[in-house]
């Protein structure tokens, strides 16, 4: 494999963190970290029924765009 080519599955996968670490972040409930989700504010990741991920720097923009056209 030509190393030039060769991508590192780390660096172009995004790090993926609980509804907790979110709250944590953004100091709020993990309820409201849920509720964000449902109502599509938020992007998430489901990997399961009942798993579910966020990429906090995703999270933060998308929160950043909806602050700034209100």
């Amino acid at each position: 494999m030509d190393s030039k080519n060769h991508i590192n599955k780390q660096e172009s996968s995004p790090i993926l963190v609980k509804a907790g670490d979110v709250a944590n972040a953004l100091s709020v409930s993990m309820r409201q970290v849920g509720y964000w989700s449902e109502e599509g504010r938020i992007p998430c990741h489901r990997l399961g029924k009942r798993c579910v991920r966020y990429s906090l720097p995703d999270v933060l923009k998308a929160l950043e765009i909806e602050t700034a056209n209100h």
